[in-house]
């Protein structure tokens, strides 16, 4: 059985700037956007597997991919991105919440940091790749390359190609 990985070892290359070091737990979604849940996980071949398609493994509080150096899972993520996504997933939940009770205009708006919000995203998105030897470099590939970059320098706007 082909188990979904989201914990690969200690030590390795942070999936998002390269150095090496211990490798800490992301959280995706992060703590504070959504009450997190129990989740189950399958792989694709669970999923298309008509004779075994169980679960292969649960987790009582989400998804944690060990993958990120604490500079990026705890300052970048966790304290300049992760705010704004959590704030604008709070705002989101609570307008889906309150229309089920009262009729809203077409057009809602909702204050959002752009910028900051993609980052966060695209940083957790990094973090979930988890290789068979962690020591070993992250994945290139010119959208990865150009995820890393927009995340890593904010004076960049989200690059073009990123859609």
């Amino acid at each position: 059985m082909n188990k979904v990985r989201t914990k690969g070892t200690k030590f390795g290359q942070c999936n998002i700037c390269n150095s090496y070091c211990k490798l800490t737990d992301d959280h995706i979604p992060p703590k504070g956007s959504v009450n997190i849940q129990k989740v189950g996980f399958r792989s694709i071949t669970q999923i298309i597997d008509t004779v075994n398609p169980g679960i292969s493994r649960v987790s009582q509080n989400g998804v944690k991919f060990r993958s990120l150096c604490e500079k990026c899972n705890n300052l970048r993520l966790g304290k300049q991105f992760d705010p704004s996504l959590n704030d604008f997933s709070r705002k989101v939940a609570r307008i889906i919440r309150l229309r089920s009770r009262y009729i809203f205009p077409q057009n809602i708006d909702v204050e959002i940091r752009p910028q900051r919000v993609a980052r966060s995203i695209i940083g957790h998105l990094l973090a979930a790749e988890i290789r068979d030897d962690m020591a070993d470099s992250p994945r290139k590939a010119p959208m990865v390359d150009a995820m890393r970059q927009y995340f890593l320098d904010e004076m960049l706007d989200l690059p073009n190609d990123l859609k």
